[in-house]
C-alpha cells in the first residue's frame, strides 16, 4: 500500500509538472493578438458596420455641501466607542451515563 501511494504521488507530480510546462511553452508560441486603430477594420470580411453609441445616463439631483453637513454630522472613523462588559461563563459539557 505505500508503494503504490508513494507511486500515485509522483505520477501526479510528473503529470503536473509536465502540463504545466507544456502549457506555458504553448501559450508562449502562440500568435500576438493584432492591434487594430479603427473598430471597422475588424470586421474586414463583413460590409461597414456602424456602432451605436452607448446610452447614457442623466446626472442625479446632488446636494450642496451645506445640505450634506446639515443633514448628517461628520465623525470621526477613528473614534473608539467602549462597550459595556458581559460576563460571560464558561461553557460546561455534560455527558450522559454514570
Amino acid at each position: 500500500m505505500r508503494f503504490y501511494k508513494a507511486t500515485l504521488r509522483t505520477v501526479i507530480m510528473l503529470a503536473s509538472t509536465f502540463s504545466f510546462l507544456g502549457g506555458w511553452v504553448l501559450l508562449a508560441h502562440s500568435l500576438k493578438p493584432s492591434q487594430s486603430s479603427s473598430p471597422v477594420s475588424a470586421f474586414s470580411g463583413s460590409p461597414a458596420v456602424a456602432l451605436t453609441p452607448l446610452p447614457t445616463l442623466a446626472p442625479l439631483p446632488g446636494m450642496t455641501v451645506q445640505q450634506a453637513q446639515a443633514a448628517q454630522p461628520v465623525q470621526n472613523p477613528f473614534t473608539i466607542v467602549s462597550r459595556p462588559q458581559v460576563q460571560q461563563s464558561m461553557p460546561v459539557f455534560t455527558t450522559s451515563g454514570s
